[in-house]
């Protein structure tokens, strides 16, 4: 007879990681010796390679709506297959932001601090709450949105143009980062980024260029806006460069009005071109000479530069190809596809048409492991929440595995994680707890690392398997789920009980599920083995009640590599 214990050793190592159990994400800072525990799991991700699990085939409306939202849903699939991926994807690339009215005007109301400008956020002396109002309106938009390829954008950007959230004055000007940078720009031109980033107070806070001065050039936003930003390892630029670069850029810094204590002159924390600190000489840069004389128009032409360069959009090409494709390097032939609908200023919706109509996109499904951020929201948005006025925001996503998203108290203490309990590896030889108050998914993106705007290094989060595939980081999903499939739903049941039409019979119940939370069909052996996991201890006790067979086969389920794969 098949055990759980059976099938999670038979199932891809529960997530299809197959990858090295000291991968540096997913886990926060504890750890156990449980050597059962870890004979479980290291049997299966002791190797350094990381082999896809052989699925069958996922449909090609699924395949696009796992990389261009977060989170596929039956409506949005239905979408894709009445209007044909080309239109669905134009009707994402188009769509202006009136489609949602409702979700901002909720996401106002609950966190207005995400739309304070710069002077009434300093003025505010409160970065705990702007920091959190901008975690939890992020989290929020994610799972509501309609414009879903343009928050996956702003996510991809966000990472790209990564400022640390707990960073001096950018604990409370990200807000204004995340608006006037990334979010007005994120399916705009390359340039339009660019150059609101090279500008944005949170950036020259976090990269140090508002102390960068011609008697003490700063060369760390220099070096990161090439490394980083535009033309990557590699990408033919010189320590020269570099210091030419920062030069460049001295004098862009900014500026301070405390005793504006009303914001009547909005003139506390705004982008300042001071022209008294500006090295004025003259300058060479990749080949170009900056002529002397000027001010601001040095750094604007080095912006100029780099978006012309060929490498800066051979490096985008490549990590659009990280994001929506695998995480292998990306093909010769890819890479000029993409970087040919560059065009003058970095088109991004023509790129994007490009990534999404490629060979190598359609033969990617189910190649990359979805991050933990990912993972749980798209669960959140499998088991459809609505937006509700009469309901607390609490109440509003209960049932939707974040009751907490309102005080984000997991996010707000990232510092101090809990032990991880290994012995949660087996949780299903014991009953589930029936009044169980919910999961608490901002926990989970805490403790697995992937908290939003927290990476603290600016190379953003990584975007490979080999990071997120970690001992600790299963666990911390394996816990997720177990907890989600016992949460109560507003209308009385459990999600697994919801998830299973309450079909007492157990193939009608997987098939349910399978409809709900998959949208896709599963192989007949994976089927068998998920049944006989759920329903039998490893002690051979059989499940106590339907229910506990329902919250049993959901986590299974949720765990396994057709769930946990995009």
């Amino acid at each position: 007879m098949t055990s759980r214990r059976d099938f999670i050793r038979s199932s891809a190592a529960v997530v299809a990681l197959g990858a090295t159990a000291c991968g540096g994400g997913g886990g926060g800072a504890g750890s156990t010796n449980n050597d059962e525990a870890n004979d479980i799991v290291m049997s299966e991700v002791s190797s350094t390679d990381t082999p896809q699990p052989d699925l069958p085939p996922a449909p090609a409306e699924l395949h696009l709506l796992k990389r261009a939202t977060w989170g596929p849903t039956p409506q949005s699939m239905q979408a894709v297959a009445e209007a044909g991926a080309n239109a669905w994807l134009e009707q994402q690339l188009s769509m202006s932001a009136a489609r949602d009215a409702d979700v901002e005007a909720e996401v106002n109301f609950r966190w207005p601090t995400v739309n304070y400008d710069g002077c009434r956020l300093a003025q505010l002396n409160d970065d705990r709450r702007a920091m959190r109002e901008l975690r939890s309106a992020t989290l929020f938009r994610r799972v509501f949105s309609r414009r879903q390829l343009f928050e996956v954008m702003v996510d991809f950007w966000s990472d790209h143009f990564t400022i640390y959230h707990g960073d001096g004055i950018a604990r409370h000007m990200k807000t204004v980062d995340d608006r006037d940078v990334i979010r007005a720009n994120a399916l705009g031109s390359f340039r339009g980024l660019l150059n609101a980033s090279a500008r944005s107070p949170a950036m020259l806070e976090y990269l140090d260029n508002r102390r960068s001065t011609k008697k003490h050039p700063n060369e760390n936003y220099a070096r990161e806006l090439m490394e980083l930003h535009t033309l990557g390892v590699g990408g033919g630029y010189t320590e020269d460069d570099i210091w030419e670069v920062a030069r460049a850029f001295t004098g862009w810094g900014i500026q301070t009005g405390g005793d504006d204590r009303l914001c009547l002159a909005n003139n506390h924390h705004g982008f300042l071109f001071d022209d008294e600190q500006h090295d004025s000489n003259e300058k060479r840069v990749l080949g170009h000479t900056l002529p002397a004389g000027r001010g601001m128009e040095d750094g604007e032409q080095v912006l100029d530069i780099l978006v012309a360069h060929p490498s800066t959009r051979r490096f985008i090409a490549s990590k659009l190809y990280r994001r929506f494709v695998r995480d292998s390097a990306a093909p010769e032939a890819f890479i000029s596809s993409v970087a040919a609908a560059w065009g003058e200023h970095g088109d991004i919706p023509a790129m994007l048409r490009a990534v999404f109509s490629s060979e190598e996109f359609h033969n990617a499904a189910d190649a990359k492991l979805t991050r933990p951020q990912e993972s749980a929201i798209a669960l959140v948005r499998a088991l459809e929440p609505e937006m509700n006025d009469s309901l607390t925001l609490s109440d509003l996503l209960r049932a939707s595995a974040i009751p907490d998203l309102y005080s984000m108290l997991g996010l707000a203490n990232i510092d101090a994680l809990p032990e991880l309990d290994f012995g949660l590896l087996d949780p299903l030889d014991i009953d589930l707890n029936p009044t169980y108050e919910g999961p608490n998914s901002d926990s989970m993106i805490s403790r697995t690392g992937h908290v939003p705007f927290q990476w603290p290094s600016p190379d953003g989060y990584p975007d490979s398997e080999g990071y997120w595939a970690s001992v600790n980081g299963l666990l911390e999903r394996w816990r997720h789920v177990i907890s989600v499939a016992g949460q109560s739903r507003s209308e009385g049941v459990s999600n697994a009980a919801w998830a299973a039409d309450q079909q007492e019979e157990p193939g009608e119940a997987l098939a349910a599920m399978r409809r709900k939370l998959l949208m896709r069909d599963i192989d007949d052996a994976t089927a068998s083995r998920l049944l006989a996991a759920a329903q039998t201890h490893a002690s051979g006790e059989r499940a106590a009640s339907t229910e506990q067979f329902w919250r049993r086969l959901m986590a299974l389920l949720l765990i396994s590599p057709y769930a946990q794969r995009r």
